[in-house]
């Protein structure tokens, strides 16, 4: 099996991983890009090349803006077709369009569809929806009288309130905000369903976590290449810091980590291109691993900086605060074991 890029697709890659790190990383003294315009020119740069080997150089470039970009990648997999205004769905593609998915799991106040009249009405709140301050469309799962709904709106419409970007412990620069849905009106041609079952959002579900793991993948490598560097360029007592176990077993563990998980990744994304029955397993092997994995990795590569990894802004620290976000992200770890746990008692194996 090939996990590397295919022809065409490196360079779409690279240019999107580029944009990443100009985002992720101005110069020096230099003012923060506007996170629309620095999404706008990575989804452009990336273009029609998704797939986990893309997403690993993305994730290790910037792990918040490769999130980003997967949130409008799920927007644009969950439409079928004619779904979007004429022209919209052709500068989705094109990159011009930023979408965002909001997964109606909000227990305290969950999203319900109704109808009404000519249309339909939609009510409720959404706590955490990524890229909701700076999208064109947000496509919101919503329970319905005969099952689940997916409704496409755009952010100014009536009914529809965009809260302010949140601040987080981490992933700084990813734009997270609440939506409030006062009985907002959705025309029927922007509501897919309703159906039974919740097969739509549960797809979406495992792409999502499967993301994740990606995004802690290039977490892992990245952590793994900034405390490998400082290893070697550090002394002490007139040894660099890898020359002694102490620091480098650690390192060779975490190397042992993220080799693993990125193969889990593209098993994967291969089982579920497949169809495969065991795939949304799989799945959630790949977000409970990668996550805690991507917790060790920072954790080691803050342990090798001391307190220079400690101190405010620092490559280590960011990547603490990041894998943590990236565990609590999307399914917890808790769920997705329960999830495993049950698959393996109806295999029986």
């Amino acid at each position: 099996m090939d996990f590397g890029l295919l022809e065409g697709e490196e360079e779409r890659a690279r240019r999107a991983a580029a944009a990443a790190a100009e985002a992720a990383l101005p110069a020096a003294g230099a003012a923060r890009p506007d996170p629309r315009r620095a999404l706008l020119g990575a989804q452009a740069a990336r273009g029609g090349a998704p797939g986990v080997a893309a997403g690993l150089l993305l994730a290790q470039r910037s792990v918040p803006l490769f999130l980003a970009l997967e949130a409008t990648r799920h927007f644009r997999c969950l439409l079928s077709g004619g779904d979007l205004p004429p022209g919209e769905l052709a500068a989705l593609s094109r990159g011009e369009r930023v979408g965002a998915v909001a997964l109606a799991d909000d227990a305290a106040a969950p999203v319900r569809l109704r109808e009404a009249g000519d249309g339909w009405r939609l009510s409720g709140r959404k706590s955490f929806v990524t890229n909701a301050p700076l999208a064109d469309w947000i496509a919101v799962f919503a329970a319905a009288d005969g099952g689940e709904a997916l409704c496409l709106l755009r952010p100014g419409e009536p009914g529809l309130g965009v809260g302010p970007p949140m601040g987080l412990m981490g992933l700084e620069g990813l734009q997270v905000a609440g939506l409030s849905l006062e009985d907002a009106p959705v025309p029927r041609a922007r509501v897919l369903g309703p159906a039974p079952g919740r097969a739509r959002s549960a797809a979406y579900a495992g792409d999502a976590d499967l993301t994740l793991a990606v995004a802690a993948c290039g977490l892992m490598r990245s952590a793994l290449r900034d405390a490998s560097r400082l290893a070697r360029e550090r002394e002490r007592d007139g040894r660099p810091l890898f020359a002694r176990q102490e620091v480098a077993f650690p390192l060779a563990e975490v190397l042992c980590l993220t080799e693993a998980a990125e193969l889990l990744c593209h098993r994967a994304a291969w089982l579920l291109e497949q169809g495969d029955a065991e795939a949304e397993t799989v799945v959630r092997c790949a977000k409970v691993f990668c996550a805690e994995s991507a917790e060790k990795a920072a954790g080691v590569a803050l342990q090798v900086a001391g307190g220079e990894g400690y101190r405010r802004g620092s490559p280590a620290e960011r990547a603490w605060r990041d894998a943590k976000g990236l565990s609590l992200a999307g399914t917890t770890a808790e769920v997705a074991r329960m999830g495993i746990a049950d698959a393996l008692l109806e295999r029986g194996a």
